[in-house]
């Protein structure tokens, strides 16, 4: 993030600077949010040397927890997605994605999985994938009052970008922060 600061005046620009480098060293499978006072993106690293990044709207949030979260993309869309120009022949090449499918291009389905995520528990126990999803579902659910999400949701797919119920807040986004599931079923503390 500081070479990004010390290069980059916008995060158009630093998705740009992120992609040459993964196209020069390769990615580390990382992800970040990058702002600047016009414009937030939502960057993610795949496998070798593959990348994609999406505009978020306006008037939308996004809760992020170490999991691939970009689903449709449309690198024609250059207003709201940039990525590798080898991230989908790649996976058309690899059986990866089959554009005769109907199918939209899905990243997140491509290239990444909910099925294995950061472990909680025992080093070896790496197979718990509500782990990083249901921090997602608690920042939304926090974030937005109107929606009733499943925190075991079967198809393990959170909407990415979300309107909020109300306007934001400093304090709004650092209850998010500070939340440990308090007077929910996953409230390791005390009781639902």
């Amino acid at each position: 993030m500081q070479l990004i600061l010390e290069r980059c005046k916008t995060a158009r620009e630093a998705i740009k600077w992120l992609g040459d480098n993964v196209a020069e060293y390769g990615a580390r499978t990382d992800n970040y949010i990058l702002a600047d006072p016009n414009e937030v993106w939502l960057y993610e690293e795949y496998q070798d040397y593959h990348w994609a990044a999406v505009r978020l709207p306006d008037d939308c949030f996004l809760v992020e927890a170490n999991s691939f979260r970009i689903g449709e993309i449309n690198p024609e869309d250059t207003e709201n997605c940039m990525c590798d120009p080898d991230l989908i022949p790649f996976a058309i090449k690899h059986g990866f994605y089959d554009p005769n499918s109907g199918e939209p291009f899905n990243a997140s389905q491509v290239y990444g999985t909910n099925e294995r995520n950061r472990p909680r528990g025992p080093i070896d126990e790496n197979n718990q994938p509500y782990y990083s999803l249901h921090r997602i579902w608690r920042g939304i659910s926090l974030l937005n009052k109107d929606l009733n999400l499943d925190p075991y949701e079967p198809t393990k797919v959170y909407p990415l970008f979300v309107r909020p119920s109300k306007p934001l807040t400093p304090e709004d986004l650092i209850n998010v922060l500070k939340d440990y599931y308090a007077g929910t079923e996953l409230d390791e503390y005390g009781a639902a």
